[in-house]
């Protein structure tokens, strides 16, 4: 394109207002205009006058009296009559004009029929009002040397447009104008929409192409354009428009495709838009404050930028699955630590052009759900559709970060304290029973995998404490922070006889569980598992004699939690499974030789 054709182009571009011209697609294609809200919220037919006046609204009265050859004078009628759309022009003699009159037409006559005829007069203005003709022209010097005086009364008191033509003008004349303006309008309007359309292709290549288009199209038609759901996200927009109520609206008339409202002293034109967007189905709003919008420049306008915003939205969705692909791998990849030294860089290199750096604030987060085992389903639709949420929470806030999920949990390398707390606290609010483990800080790549380790054992650790559901490794215990460096093969060995008991006694394990859940208070752990005190002492003595030890040995205390804080679920008081029922003793003895296994650093079948 040549310099003189872009600012020809560009030029097109700023003539461009709301007021002229209709596309050719409004006048050809069968009124396929938006749907439009009437003041009483009624959603009118094509036929209606008030949809015929928003497709047509582009050549008006004003402009037809503003052809000084013609000589036209206003005789009645405020100011706003000049506003009138004025789609043709047609002469008739002949009783009940309607007849031959469409909405914003505009009647042509020399009152051949109505000397004498006061009524007929008058008759003539009602008949003209109701069927929304836009005005009539009374030709003067033939039957009527001036306009009579019963039809000027009439039409002032309804404040209908009359208009005067001289003898010396002939109708043939007017029509021919009338004709050619609207034809010339339309002819216009499609070089201007397809310069237009050119235009918003160059946005494509722009760095964020859906906040270009929008801009863009904001500035043809001097309002505020959107895209957002119709429960009020909005994805992008060149401005603010009133999304609660707009969304309201939306949700209102959801089975319609487009639709044009007004909301306080906002107008409003929306359009549906087929592309990924967002989680529910995204529109394309226009909205103007006070100005209406010109139903038929605007929704030529819309038909161009839509097919564009869904391509744009398609291309967004495809490069973010790219993006959140290559985070969980790279993730994948540092976890599972089967790299070499020329693998660590490069996989160092790739993490650091992600915008990742490590330091401080750096850490791992393993979020999952408070659930025993037994709900495996549970867990994998929580890991689902958390890593999901955290994905575009983060994309949002543009927060540099690596996202994985391993086991039915969530894994996050997250940078940003603030973010962190953040993302944490609209978890816990989203799901209550998610528990959120955090590991110390990653000053370089071979800390990624121990902060993932601390992370884990934190969350693990929660299942003792149900009334939290978020943990620092910083915060754990002594104790617990010790049993985190004592290395898998050591721990494995010297825990080995103390499992097996556990394992064999899976009724004593309940009682234990209960037992320091509550802080070794035996009512209190005998209420949590429906037992009587007396009863729970009893199995905690038949566990003392298994271990050969007593649980009053600090020792064996601090043995038997570390074990339990080590393993992967805890069962749920009671013995119980997430769906309530009582799980047989051979199954949670599996599940606990399974946990240990993955505590330990075992592969788990």
């Amino acid at each position: 394109m040549t310099l003189n054709a872009v600012a020809h182009e560009s030029d097109l571009l700023d003539d461009f207002s709301p007021r002229v011209g209709v596309s050719a697609l409004s006048i050809r294609d069968a009124r396929q205009s938006p749907t439009v809200l009437l003041p009483d919220n009624r959603i009118p037919s094509m036929a209606d006058p008030y949809n015929q006046a928003v497709q047509h609204a582009d050549y008006r009265l004003g402009d037809l009296l503003g052809d000084s050859q013609l000589g036209l004078e206003l005789l009645t009628g405020s100011h706003t009559s000049l506003a009138a759309p004025v789609v043709g022009a047609h002469t008739i003699e002949l009783g009940h004009p309607s007849r031959w009159l469409g909405d914003g037409w505009m009647m042509l006559t020399t009152g051949a029929r109505l000397r004498n005829k006061p009524q007929v007069q008058r008759d003539l203005i009602v008949e003209l009002q109701e069927a929304s003709a836009s005005c009539l022209g009374f030709g003067v010097g033939h039957s009527f040397k001036s306009v009579p005086p019963a039809l000027l009364d009439e039409a002032r008191k309804r404040d209908f447009p009359v208009v005067m033509v001289p003898e010396a003008t002939q109708f043939r004349d007017i029509e021919r104008a009338v004709s050619n303006s609207t034809q010339s309008v339309e002819a216009s309007t499609f070089i201007r929409l397809s310069s237009l359309q050119r235009n918003l292709m160059r946005a494509l290549s722009d760095a964020n192409p859906l906040q270009s288009i929008l801009q863009r199209v904001g500035r043809v038609l001097h309002a505020t354009v959107v895209v957002m759901s119709a429960d009020g996200q909005i994805k992008a927009a060149n401005g603010t428009v009133p999304a609660t109520e707009i969304a309201h609206e939306l949700t209102r008339l959801a089975d319609s495709e487009e639709l044009v409202m007004n909301i306080g002293e906002w107008h409003v034109l929306a359009s549906r838009v087929e592309g990924p967007c967002m989680a529910s189905p995204p529109w394309l709003v226009v909205a103007s404050r006070g100005i209406p919008i010109s139903g038929g420049l605007t929704a030529a306008v819309i038909q161009i930028t839509a097919p564009l915003v869904d391509a744009v939205c398609r291309l967004s969705a495809t490069t973010v699955a790219q993006d959140r692909a290559t985070r969980e791998s790279l993730l994948d990849s540092v976890l599972e630590n089967n790299s070499g030294a020329a693998d660590s860089a490069t996989l160092s290199a790739r993490i650091a052009a992600l915008g990742i750096g490590f330091g401080p604030e750096c850490r791992a987060v393993v979020m999952r759900e408070r659930r025993g085992p037994a709900d495996r389903a549970s867990s994998a639709a929580f890991s689902e559709d958390a890593a999901s949420w955290l994905h575009s929470a983060l994309e949002q806030s543009d927060v540099p970060y690596l996202l994985t999920r391993r086991s039915n949990e969530v894994v996050v390398v997250l940078c940003n304290e603030a973010t962190l707390r953040s993302a944490c606290g609209n978890m816990s609010m989203k799901w209550p029973t998610a528990t959120v483990g955090v590991g110390r800080p990653i000053q370089r790549l071979d800390d990624v995998r121990d902060s993932y380790r601390d992370a884990h054992l934190a969350v693990q650790h929660l299942d003792l404490q149900e009334s939290r559901n978020l943990l620092y490794y910083d915060d754990l215990d002594l104790v617990t922070q010790l049993l985190r460096e004592v290395p898998r093969e050591r721990f494995e060995a010297k825990a080995a006889s103390m499992v097996e008991v556990l394992e064999n006694n899976p009724t004593q394990l309940e009682a234990l569980r209960a037992y320091f859940a509550n802080n070794r208070d035996i009512k209190l752990a005998a209420e949590a598992i429906y037992l009587h005190p007396n009863t729970l002492r009893y199995r905690l003595d038949r566990l003392e004699q298994a271990l050969g030890r007593s649980l009053r040995e600090p020792s064996v205390t601090a043995s038997l939690y570390c074990v339990l804080t080590l393993m992967d679920r805890v069962p749920e008081r009671g013995g119980s499974s997430g769906d309530g029922r009582r799980r047989p003793a051979d199954a949670r003895v599996v599940e606990m030789h399974h946990a240990f296994g993955a505590a330990t650093g075992r592969q788990i079948p």
